[in-house]
């Protein structure tokens, strides 16, 4: 490790005589500098005769492990914009440049990648290669790098990478490829392997497999599709006598109505005495693996904001009372959350229930439903979840518990489970089937209290 500008750098320095006028400047991933991997990339570079420098264009503030529960990827993300490290290489640069160094290499690793091209673009570097590139606007800073640029182009792509995906790979063939980029243009493909794996790949596993994000449960769906109110909703109707003027809301997670797991669910609620309807939030667009190449998560969450379901949620909620339905109580997994405080807020439930919840803005939703809400509200959290981590949980617990909210609030927390384990938990994990099962009972025991309408006695 050196300080290179003031700037905190790994160095890989070849043995013997090396070209001293040549740096490869290794930018990395979201992981930074000391990451093991990175550094034995940097020692292969140095191996074949380039001083390789890695600095830290992180601030000293790498993400250590994504299923750390403190992690806010979106949050970290938002604080290591551009501005961020841009001073970072620029006087990493610009110090080399003075020891005597004419010709730099990039070599730009998923967060890297921009960097790399923003080197590219200012004239500083004379060949760029990136691996599994993410944060690049495609087309613009492809057609950026094609105006700007004299630096020759290798990207090192994949199958299976949502920040790249085959169809921003096309699209930039297409911008650079068949001679239309006169300093050169080339990208590898590499079959079987996903976005991380020049560096932190299996090497156990040949292609670098895919792996799963959750797991589907099985079982046969009692429930059917209706439409109601134009809406495609599931709908799972108890047997028997049931209580006609309650409903349950089950607001989905990003999978949609079509999912298994969720449909199971929506039963296990009807098995319970309360008829359950589960509207389409998103429009027929549900993700359906989260690990198909063509998906482009940024994108698809920006088309479907509260503007896409609101229309939704309210038109079933309108027809159901029409139909004589009284009391609605909400279930919210994932990205279900916000239509139930915007239900609970608007005072159309009587109890909310939010699992795993996500894209909830803290502490200001909870300020919100604690001022707006006169729904009672439970909460399903769990040890590892970027979405609605620790500490955000003890937000929400300041603003809402210790009977500052009337209605009531509670939380469960789930040793031992992750983001999505109320759905899509591994049932085969005997701490996420505690957690799964554990927070479907606590549920069901919220809405048996909460949708209970309350006679008070008048008293003469």
């Amino acid at each position: 490790m050196e300080q290179i500008g003031g700037v905190e750098c790994y160095v890989a320095t070849p043995t013997g005589d090396y070209p001293k006028d040549k740096v490869i400047l290794f930018l990395t991933d979201v992981f930074g500098i000391q990451l093991i991997n990175n550094r034995l990339l940097a020692d292969d570079f140095a191996r074949n005769g380039y001083k390789t420098v890695m600095p830290d264009i992180l601030a000293g503030e790498p993400i250590i492990d994504f299923n750390d529960p403190k992690v806010n990827i979106m949050e970290w993300l938002g604080r290591h914009g551009p501005e961020s490290w841009i001073p970072s290489v620029d006087k990493v640069v610009e110090v080399l440049k003075t020891e005597g160094v004419t010709r730099f290499g990039t070599t730009g690793y998923c967060f890297g990648a921009p960097p790399a091209f923003y080197l590219a673009c200012k004239g500083e570097s004379v060949a760029t290669v990136v691996s599994h590139p993410s944060r690049l606007d495609v087309p613009a800073d492809i057609e950026k790098y094609k105006t700007e640029s004299k630096a020759p182009l290798l990207i090192n792509s994949c199958e299976v990478d949502q920040q790249f995906p085959p169809e921003k790979q096309a699209i930039t063939d297409e911008i650079l490829g068949g001679g239309k980029f006169a300093p050169g243009y080339e990208r590898t493909y590499w079959d079987g392997c996903v976005h991380g794996f020049a560096v932190r790949g299996d090497l156990s596993d040949p292609k670098v497999k895919a792996g799963k994000e959750g797991v589907l449960h099985e079982g046969v769906a009692e429930g059917k599709f209706e439409q109601i109110a134009g809406v495609a909703c599931y709908v799972a109707t108890p047997t028997g006598d049931y209580a006609k003027g309650k409903v349950v809301l089950y607001l989905s997670d990003i999978f949609g109505l079509r999912l298994i797991n969720s449909r199971l669910l929506a039963d296990g609620f009807a098995r319970n005495g309360y008829k359950t309807i589960m509207p389409d939030i998103l429009n027929g667009d549900a993700i359906k693996d989260l690990n198909d190449p063509s998906l482009d998560i940024m994108e698809w969450l920006s088309r479907h904001g509260p503007e896409t379901w609101t229309g939704s949620v309210d038109n079933v909620v309108a027809s159901l009372k029409a139909e004589g339905v009284t009391r609605i109580a909400t279930t919210g997994y994932c990205f279900g959350a916000p239509p139930a405080f915007y239900l609970a807020c608007r005072n159309e439930s009587v109890a909310t229930v939010v699992s795993h919840p996500s894209h909830l803005e803290c502490p200001k939703d909870f300020e919100k439903y604690k001022a707006e809400s006169k729904a009672p509200l439970l909460i399903n959290s769990c040890e590892v979840d970027s979405q609605f981590p620790l500490d955000q949980q003890a937000i929400a617990d300041d603003v809402l518990g210790g009977g500052k909210f009337a209605p009531g609030y509670e939380r469960t927390y789930w040793d031992g489970c992750v983001h999505g384990f109320a759905v899509r938990g591994d049932l085969s994990d005997p701490k996420v089937k505690a957690g799964m099962e554990g927070s479907f009972a606590a549920t069901v025991d919220f809405f048996k209290k909460k949708l209970v309408r309350i006679r008070l006695r008048r008293w003469s």
